[in-house]
Order: structure tokens, then C-alpha cells, then sequence
């Protein structure tokens, strides 16, 4: 089965990172092709490259598209992405540093999925390997799993989007894009039965080694001992495992207030922690977290408010 992963070349190394994944899952089963792939016999050949693609999209079953803050408003992965549809494959968005929620029309009509968040992880592989006939095996693929999280948060790339002037043309275009999703919000049938509980929540990551923004999907099932295994696969790279309040912690971007609850962690649903639009830091400690060091916190807020 052939699948083009349409990308802005600034994410070329990612780009990378996700070709090898799904060639991996897949055992080889795939032909995996982007514009800028450096191995041999893939990416654009001398000639017409817009021949080219247009081959390759018209060849594919599927298209993954991913988003990323250099890619989320390119036209030309809108364009390749129509395209496809227009093909009928099957069009995949694949998110990477970005909320699904900053994804526009018509790409946010599409289910997406978080290459940072295992869970989806899980559910985009299990699809693609659906297309192809094939099944996944999260048994055998875990582990492997694991560190592709790990490989896609330490090679995207880390980049800020630049602030567009203030002109009437960028506010009515920012209006205009506004409007469009919350009709198509609108649209979607309203179920107040609806037990999925899923939205996305920030995490910034400030660890010495590793700066990064990244999104992860809450749902009902989740606790919020899954969440942080989720956060430590991102940052495996600069911390051992089993060292949560040994060498890193997680704390409310807001409030300042750490996640101190390992006794129970297992137990607890993760929305009732991590509620809409927030926003988490993972962040370095020095020394080992004690219970006196919220203690002691305690006492210089109220020392403060005297």
C-alpha cells in the first residue's frame, strides 16, 4: 500500500522519524513517500516535481498530513490534501506541536491524532494498518512505541509561529477562519449523553535538554498515572524512568501548584486533574521532592499575605 506524508520540508528530519515508525509497525508493508526524503529512491527526482507529486498522491491510498507550526497554514499541504481527497484517499492528519484545535478547515473536518499522545498514537496506527489489511499488535509494539514518542518530541522541530502584522486583510481572514469552525462545530450533533470526556491539554516542556510545547488527549478512561507515563515517554531522552519528583515534576502553568499525589495517582481520572484549556509544565528539580517543600510553601504564601 502506498502512502504520501505531505509535510513543510522545515520538518523533514521529523518527517523521517514518522516513515520509520509506520514502516516499522507495518514490517516493510508500506511505500512511505515524501517530498524530501534522503534515502535512496525516495523524495522528488530531477525533473517536473509537481508531476511527480501529483503521481505519487494519485498512486496513494492514504495521505498523511503533518501538522506542525510550519506546516498548519501551508497551502501547499491544503492543496496536496484535496487533492487526495479528491483521489479518495484516506486523509490523516498527524499532529505535532500544535492542539487540534489550531487545525483549519477543511483539515479539522478529519479526525486527527497526536504523535506526542500514546493512546492516539495507538488509534492512528491501528487505522493505518486497517487500510493495508493488517493488524496491530500493541503487545509486540510497546516498547517500540515508547521510543518513537520519545524520537518525535526530541527531533521536531522546536519553533514558535511568527506573529502575523495587524492589517484589516489578517483580522478578517482570522474572523472568517473563526466563524467557519464554530459553524462546523455547530453542525456536529450535540450529545450531552457523551462520556468520551476528550479535549486536548497543553504541556510545555522545560526540562535543561528539552524545550518543547506539546498536546495530549484526555479522555474518560485515562488516570492520571497514564498521563505522566505518557509525559515521561516524551522526555526519556533527559530523565530515567521512576524518577518523577526525583529528577522532574509536573506543575500547574497557572496556579504554580506541583502534582504531589503518588499514592494514589493510579486511581484517579485524569480530567478531574487536568480540566479544559489547562495548561502543565514539566520542569527540572535540583534535589528530590519532599512533602516539606509544600509545607514550607504553604507557610511563605501566608507569610506573603500578611
Amino acid at each position: 500500500m502506498n502512502i504520501l506524508l505531505s509535510h513543510s520540508t522545515k520538518d523533514n528530519v521529523l518527517a523521517s522519524a514518522v516513515k520509520e515508525f509506520f514502516d516499522d509497525v507495518s514490517l516493510g508493508s508500506f511505500k512511505i513517500w515524501f517530498s524530501s526524503d534522503k534515502t535512496s529512491g525516495g523524495g522528488l527526482a530531477v525533473g517536473n516535481w509537481y508531476d511527480q507529486i501529483r503521481e505519487e498522491l494519485k498512486n496513494s491510498k492514504a495521505i498523511m498530513v503533518l501538522l506542525t507550526p510550519n506546516s498548519v497554514d501551508s497551502r501547499w499541504v491544503h492543496f496536496e490534501s484535496g487533492v487526495g481527497e479528491g483521489t479518495e484517499c484516506a486523509v490523516i492528519p498527524i499532529c505535532m506541536g500544535i492542539s487540534t484545535q489550531d487545525i483549519p478547515l477543511p483539515l479539522s473536518s478529519y479526525q486527527s491524532y497526536q504523535l506526542s499522545d500514546y493512546e492516539s498514537l495507538k488509534t492512528c496506527a491501528t487505522k493505518i494498518l486497517e487500510l493495508g489489511n493488517l493488524e496491530f499488535r500493541e503487545n509486540t509494539m510497546k516498547d517500540y512505541m515508547i521510543q518513537a514518542i520519545s524520537k518525535f518530541t526530541s527531533v521536531s522541530a522546536s519553533v514558535t509561529k511568527k506573529e502575523e502584522p495587524l492589517n484589516l486583510s489578517n483580522v478578517i481572514q482570522k474572523i472568517t477562519t473563526h466563524m467557519d469552525k464554530r459553524i462546523d462545530e455547530i453542525k456536529k450533533p450535540l450529545n450531552h449523553e457523551d462520556d468520551s470526556v476528550q479535549y486536548a491539554i497543553k504541556i510545555r516542556i522545560d526540562m535543561d535538554n528539552l524545550k518543547r510545547i506539546e498536546y495530549l488527549e484526555i479522555t474518560k478512561d485515562l488516570s492520571v498515572s497514564d498521563v505522566l507515563d505518557n509525559i515521561y515517554f516524551m522526555i526519556q531522552s533527559c530523565v530515567d524512568s521512576y524518577h518523577y519528583l526525583d529528577t522532574w515534576i509536573l506543575e500547574d502553568d497557572f496556579s504554580k501548584k506541583k502534582l504531589i499525589m503518588n499514592e494514589i495517582i493510579d486511581q484517579i481520572p485524569a480530567h478531574y486533574v487536568f480540566t479544559r484549556a489547562a495548561s502543565w509544565v514539566v520542569k527540572p528539580l535540583q534535589k528530590s521532592y519532599s512533602g516539606y517543600d509544600s509545607i514550607n510553601q504553604g507557610w511563605f504564601d501566608r507569610l506573603n499575605d500578611i
